[in-house]
């Protein structure tokens, strides 16, 4: 059972998410974030996302999903000042992406993908130690991007984030409209400010 700190902190976490993929063009929309998963939920704690049919994505996509994974231990840094052992599978999901980024996808700075097919399927071709750190250092220098995307939308858009965990832990779940009423009065605020 959560105590009232671990929920703070779960709502911080699933807030983060909620968010980011809520202002991040490319990425879906946050359909459902919630406190109280049914039974036969995997998690009682989860934001769900809309499901988008593509056959490819483009690097700003692929950085943007990234983003959107890291939102949770971004926004718990943010509150806590640490990230708690709840970010495991986000951040293995995040690393994963940028990985297949550099070595399968060519999207680093080897521009050509590091597998080659084989009687088993894709194989991991063998490297150098020297091209194995720069192969480190490009999935290090892509999780620092995204973080970085993450980290520059807290600072500008932090009220809107403390509102919506404050809407979960009174509501318990939020929809995507009420996600939009939040980002919405944010927008017509800053629209009248600066007309």
């Amino acid at each position: 059972m959560p105590t009232a700190d671990d929920e703070i902190a779960i709502a911080v976490h699933e807030c983060g998410h909620a968010l980011v993929s809520a202002l991040l063009d490319e990425t879906e929309n946050p359909h459902l974030v919630t406190l109280e998963g049914g039974e036969h939920d995997i998690s009682k704690f989860y934001t769900q996302f809309e499901a988008k049919a593509s056959i490819r994505q483009t690097r700003g996509q692929i950085i943007a999903a990234i983003a959107v994974a890291l939102s949770g231990k971004v926004a718990e840094e943010l509150y806590t000042g640490q990230a708690s052992s709840g970010v495991f599978d986000d951040l293995m999901a995040a690393s994963d992406m940028a990985r297949k980024m550099v070595e399968l996808y060519g999207m680093g700075s080897f521009q050509e993908s590091l597998y080659q097919k084989d009687k088993q399927g894709l194989v991991r071709r063998p490297l150098s130690p020297e091209r194995e750190r720069l192969v480190d250092e490009e999935v290090d220098s892509i999780l620092r991007e995204a973080h970085d995307m993450v980290s520059e939308i807290y600072l500008v858009n932090r009220d809107l984030l403390e509102k919506m965990v404050d809407q979960l832990l009174i509501k318990k779940t939020l929809t995507w409209p009420d996600i939009q009423k939040i980002i919405n009065r944010a927008l017509r605020r800053m629209m009248r400010r600066y007309s």
